[in-house]
Order: structure tokens, then C-alpha cells, then sequence
């Protein structure tokens, strides 16, 4: 009787737990925003689209993308279904812009749910860019290997099966290393640059892997310009809380090589929710987060000169992200914020 009675009490234990799992999706799917535009959009998108046609007018070819980071899925109580509106005015631009790619800096999700519902929502995530018909070129970020709540950690495989796997037909070249096509980078010949996508997690922790770090290096043997794309800026003084982040195994590596390779243009990054751009060690520019927030901690832990926009509901501001258009031949950088910030004029020659 004894053993039957404990294998009830299992029985029961995981019943209990698919219930909550399944209950979990279910809020996660009815939380969902419809994908169309709002009204109050409908300005910023003409004057965006204006400002990027301007800046791409002439004869001089350019590398030109919308760039998002911190999207933390469901997370905003004010916003939640934020980033459904921003795929629906991403999908509106690519109507008039000539896009290259979509960058997404990292951060897409909370990461403290069950493997399950985080896989969910990564797929939702995805799919949401997929449906824009451009390109879509992701990191992975702290919170995309699930190691909040839980605990339940996604191994590198599951990283590139989530956020990666529609890479394959794009034509990129893999870190096939223990990352797991978690790095990877991308050739545009007839701008001579080269884009490199930077894992700065491994294993559940900050950093960037040795073999991340080997890859990299190789990586940047090219005639090309190289921009770099990763989560945490590899450099402590650039992170929220100053020595917390960039101190991390791998970070003295990355940026060691970033300073001193002639070809370097720039790193852009993510994970700190404002604004910044810097010129030493290297040209490097942080960006605000997608996700609907007004509040970043302490403001004496931000980076010197960073800026958080100020956001309000019911206005363009609920949104947050950049178009990105880099000009080789004249050395210049300029980015058109959609909602919420600046735009940015940046030399590099």
C-alpha cells in the first residue's frame, strides 16, 4: 500500500506540473497584441522613413538595418504586447526601405520560465521577425539561455535551435566549434564588410568562451571592415554597474582584438537598457532596450554620458529601435531612431 501511495503522489506531482506549464502558455498566447499599427505610429513611420531615404540618397552604397535589443518578451506590465507592434511597424518600413537584414541584439525573453514556455516564446519571437520577409540576424543574450527561475539552462544546441536554426539558408559562416553555431558571421562583398555576431554568454554565465574567443580572431583575418554584434560590451566601464560586466572570462580577449585590428568599424551592443556611444578602446555604441521601461536602476551605476529616453504609453515612445545605415567610402555611421531616443551621426575614418 505504502508504494502505491507513493506513486500516486507522483502521479500527481507531474500532472500538477504539466498543468502549470500548459496554464502558463495559455497567458503567454492570450498576452499576445494583434499585428497591426497603431494610430499614434503612423507619424513616426513617415518621418522615418523620410530621414532613412534621405540619408541613402546619392550614389554611395550602404549597408542598411533595423537594429533591436532587450525586447525581454511579456516582461513590461504597461506594454506587454509591445513587441508585436514593433514587428507590425518593422514590417510597414520594409514596405518602403530597402533593407539588408534585421539585427537583434539579444535579450528577446525573460528566461525564467520552464524549457517549455521559454522555447514558446522564442519561437513566437522568431516567427514575428520571420513574417517581415528580411533577414533576421540574432545574439544571444543573458536572459536567452534560461537561467532564471528554474534554473532548467539551454545547452548551446538548444540556444541555436531556439533563436538560430533559420540561419542555414543565409548563407553565414558558423563557429561549428563547442559553441554550436552560436557565433557566426556574414560577407557583403560589394560593401567590403564583414559582420560578426558575438555569443557573450557560455554555459549559464557571462562571458565569452575560448572558443569563442579563437573563432573571433580568425574571424577578423579579412580585408574587410568589420562591425561586431554582441550582447554585453566586453568592457567594464561601458556596463551598468561599472566592474559587474566585461570582466567576465573571455572579455580581456574580445577586446584586445577589437583595439588592435586595423579593420575594426564598430561594436554594437545591448543589455544595458540606455544610450552611449564611445570611442576607446574602439568605436563602440550601446543601445536603449525595445521593452517598455522608464526606470534603470541606479543612475550613478550608468555608464558616463548615457541617456535613457523617456517613454510614455499611448505615444510612438512605446516603441524602441534603430535603422542602422553604415556609408564605407565616406566613413560614416548614421541611426534613425524609431520611438523612443536619438538619432546619430558617427564618423569612423
Amino acid at each position: 500500500m505504502k508504494n502505491k501511495s507513493v506513486k500516486r503522489h507522483v502521479v500527481f506531482a507531474v500532472a500538477a506540473a504539466l498543468l502549470l506549464c500548459v496554464g502558463i502558455l495559455a497567458i503567454t498566447l492570450s498576452n499576445r497584441g494583434p499585428d497591426v499599427e497603431r494610430d499614434y505610429y503612423e507619424k513616426e513611420l513617415a518621418q522615418t522613413i523620410q530621414a532613412v531615404k534621405r540619408l541613402t540618397r546619392g550614389d554611395e552604397p550602404c549597408l542598411v538595418f533595423p537594429m533591436v535589443t532587450d525586447i525581454h518578451y511579456l516582461k513590461s506590465e504597461e506594454v506587454p504586447e509591445s513587441f508585436d507592434y514593433c514587428i507590425a511597424n518593422m514590417k510597414a518600413l520594409s514596405e518602403e526601405l530597402d533593407f539588408d537584414f534585421i539585427a537583434c541584439l539579444g535579450d528577446v525573453v525573460e528566461g525564467n520560465m520552464p524549457q517549455a514556455v521559454t522555447a514558446e516564446q522564442s519561437a513566437h519571437i522568431v516567427e514575428g521577425f520571420a513574417s517581415i520577409g528580411v533577414p533576421y540576424y540574432p545574439v544571444v543574450g543573458n536572459h536567452d539561455d534560461n537561467r532564471y527561475g528554474p534554473k532548467e539552462v539551454f545547452t548551446h544546441e538548444q540556444l541555436y535551435q531556439n533563436y538560430m536554426n533559420t540561419l542555414e539558408k543565409e548563407n553565414v559562416v558558423f563557429d561549428t566549434s563547442s559553441m554550436e553555431k552560436t557565433n557566426y558571421y556574414k560577407d557583403f562583398p560589394e560593401l567590403k564588410i564583414r559582420c560578426i555576431f558575438l555569443n557573450a554568454n557560455t554555459n549559464g554565465a557571462y562571458g565569452y568562451s575560448n572558443d569563442t574567443c579563437k573563432w573571433f580572431k580568425d574571424a577578423l583575418k579579412t580585408e574587410y571592415g568589420v562591425i561586431v554584434f554582441t550582447h554585453i560590451p566586453p568592457i567594464p566601464s561601458q556596463n551598468y554597474g561599472h566592474t559587474k560586466y566585461g570582466t567576465d572570462m573571455g572579455s580581456n580577449a574580445i577586446r584586445k582584438f577589437c583595439a588592435e585590428a586595423d579593420n575594426f568599424i564598430i561594436m554594437f551592443s545591448g543589455h544595458n537598457h540606455y544610450d552611449s556611444v564611445f570611442t576607446e578602446p574602439f568605436l563602440s555604441y550601446t543601445m536603449n532596450c525595445q521593452k517598455f521601461e522608464n526606470e534603470n536602476g541606479d543612475p550613478a551605476l550608468w555608464t558616463e554620458n548615457a541617456v535613457k529616453p523617456q517613454r510614455e504609453k499611448g505615444t510612438a515612445t512605446e516603441d524602441c529601435f534603430d535603422i542602422v545605415i553604415i556609408h564605407p567610402e565616406s566613413g560614416r555611421i548614421d541611426t534613425v531612431r524609431f520611438g523612443a531616443g536619438e538619432d546619430r551621426t558617427i564618423n569612423y575614418k
